[in-house]
């Protein structure tokens, strides 16, 4: 195993080194410090349908079927059984509960725990954003 530069492996996996002493200091952007309701920029909401996540591996283009289990403007958390590195911009099959058309939506993986991911939404259309609200607005009239 070779070793990566520090600057080529930061950059992929959005890490960001900061020297305001000199010292190199790892900051990420979504750290489980930063994690909570309180450091929420949307609520969360409680959603139980099947997803298929496709992401790059070794060249190829590999997918997995996991469930999404909360929906929030921002993205979406799900179990997903298979390593998917934190970084690593994915592909997002899902249908919503309240909604009969099939979502495709890009998204990065943020923060990873065994199989439980979270992952934010990426260059979301306005159409595809009014889905998202909408079916957040569905879950609260059920919690």
């Amino acid at each position: 195993m070779s070793a990566v530069p520090f600057e080529d492996f930061a950059q992929n996996a959005n890490i960001y080194a900061k020297a305001d002493d000199g010292n190199k200091k790892l900051e990420l952007p979504m750290s489980q410090l930063e994690q909570g309701p309180a450091a929420r920029r949307w609520a969360r909401h409680k959603i139980d349908v099947r997803l298929k996540v496709s992401f790059p591996n070794d060249g190829n283009t590999e997918s997995a079927f996991g469930r999404a289990n909360s929906l929030s403007r921002g993205g979406i958390g799900a179990y997903i059984p298979c390593s998917i590195p934190v970084g690593t911009a994915v592909r997002l099959e899902l249908t919503f509960p309240y909604s009969s058309t099939e979502a495709k939506l890009d998204a990065v993986i943020r923060t990873c725990e065994g199989f439980r991911y979270g992952l934010e939404f990426t260059r979301v259309t306005d159409a595809m954003q009014e889905m998202i609200v909408k079916n957040c607005n569905g879950t609260e009239l059920l919690q």
